[in-house]
């Protein structure tokens, strides 16, 4: 009894540090600029696209032409500075923000004939110039996106093994830990990929995948209590994800339509995903 108990409790231990680690690891990235090591562009989003996934509220609503244009000359600088695409930038929507705001200070200085507030937007100016300026060279680099793959990979193989019931040293594992294998794949492989900002079709293909593998383990013991029949299921789910995003799923360049998504699914979903996007700067 008390080896299983030091077992699971090393199982928890294991669970806890893994969930933690793409953030910690694309949080220490933060620190490093992209000028070593230039990634090739993963994907190019049509602008209605960007705008409506980086859109955030502002003190003064910017119009779609203008939204666009800030998108269209952001994309132009990220590739001429860092050699990558705006959604590539571990911060893209922070640099959005910035411009924005920099966008309706010159707006405000135009039209300003206080020379004291003049001086005070001239000296905001430089300074979101300069932070915008230092978010647009940062970015996930080569090695690290090798390293989010190395972690998946390797999570997928634990994850089967735990499933299967084969641990070392250990004759018979308890099915609370197999049930914690098929769950590897959503809480470590999934996350893993998507710390990697991948491109459009693969992001797709994993946002879905992130919601249909936790319904899959919920749903699949009313059919089968193995675990490694659901586990299996989960690498299933997650193959036809990709096979959606990759091959099917189109990004439209239609112009966004005001999202109608209630409040409390969206606080649900941030909940689910707690963290995710954090990273890159988004705001509440």
């Amino acid at each position: 009894m008390p080896g299983k108990m030091s077992f699971r409790l090393c199982a928890l231990t294991l669970l806890l540090a893994g969930r933690i680690s793409s953030a910690f690891v694309v949080s220490y990235q933060k620190t490093l600029l992209g000028c070593s090591s230039v990634s090739k562009p993963l994907s190019s989003l049509p602008a209605a696209s960007i705008i409506t996934a980086l859109r955030a509220a502002s003190t003064e609503e910017l119009t779609p032409e203008e939204d666009a244009l800030i998108i269209k000359r952001l994309e132009d600088e990220v590739m001429e500075i860092s050699g990558v695409e705006l959604e590539q930038l571990l911060s893209p929507a922070k640099v959005v923000n910035l411009e924005r705001e920099i966008f309706q200070l010159k707006k405000e200085l135009e039209t300003t004939s206080n020379q004291a507030r003049a001086a005070e937007i001239e000296e905001e100016i430089a300074t979101k110039q300069t932070k915008a300026n230092g978010e647009k060279r940062m970015y996930v680099q080569g090695w690290l996106k090798t390293l989010f793959v190395g972690q998946s990979v390797l999570s997928v193989v634990v994850a089967g093994f735990l499933s299967y019931g084969i641990v070392p040293f250990v004759e018979d594992v308890d099915i609370s830990v197999r049930v914690l294998g098929f769950w590897f794949i959503w809480l470590f492989t999934i996350p893993s990929l998507r710390a990697r900002k991948p491109a459009a079709g693969e992001k797709e293909a994993l946002n879905w995948a992130f919601g249909l593998t936790p319904l899959t383990n919920l749903l699949a013991p009313f059919v089968t209590k193995d675990p490694v029949l659901i586990y299996w299921a989960n690498l299933v789910v997650t193959a036809a994800c990709y096979g959606y995003g990759l091959l099917l799923w189109k990004p439209s360049d239609a112009p966004a339509e005001a999202d109608t998504t209630p409040g409390w699914v969206k606080d649900a979903l941030k909940a689910l995903d707690y963290g995710s996007g954090r990273e890159r700067g988004a705001r509440k």
